[in-house]
């Protein structure tokens, strides 16, 4: 089992960028470093409504866009979990170094591409979020690992 802790800019460096909503009036930004290095794929914008996960979470798979960041964006949400994961000389994930992060209902994130990461797990109440990420139809979109042990996190 991996702790969670708090998602914070710092802490979640090696990953991609986290941002939160602004409180005054007025624009705000840059805020993330969204990439695409494939001139055939085009940007793909989606809602998400999705059910509260249950603790313990288990992440039986994780996923990876080797040449597009993804972005995610709250519009309604108390909070959600994520798990990252650097990557190993062979590109596997390396679960000894797996994180867990737990973002307020008033923070985005955006993973750089190549970036071993579990599905978004809302927390506490039906969430929505956009999600912004670069496709092109081929197998490059999102790669994915198989967990021979699944990943747990225990979170209230």
């Amino acid at each position: 089992m991996i702790l969670v802790q708090p998602l914070t800019t710092e802490a979640f460096a090696p990953f991609g960028q986290v941002f939160t909503a602004p409180h005054h009036p007025g624009r705000t930004g840059p805020l993330a470093n969204l990439e695409n290095s494939r001139l055939t794929a085009k940007g793909v914008l989606s809602m998400t409504c999705a059910e509260p996960a249950t603790s313990p979470l288990s992440v039986t798979k994780l996923e990876r866009h080797p040449y597009s960041s993804q972005a995610f964006i709250p519009l309604d949400l108390a909070g959600f979990l994520i798990v990252v994961a650097p990557k190993l000389d062979n590109g596997a994930p390396d679960l000894n170094g797996a994180r867990a992060f737990r973002g307020t209902g008033e923070q985005g994130f955006n993973y750089e591409p190549d970036v071993w990461h579990s599905g978004f797990a809302v927390l506490e109440r039906v969430g929505r979020y956009v999600v912004l990420i670069w496709r092109d139809g081929t197998s490059n979109d999102e790669v994915f690992a198989d967990l021979d042990q699944p990943i747990r996190i225990a979170f209230r």
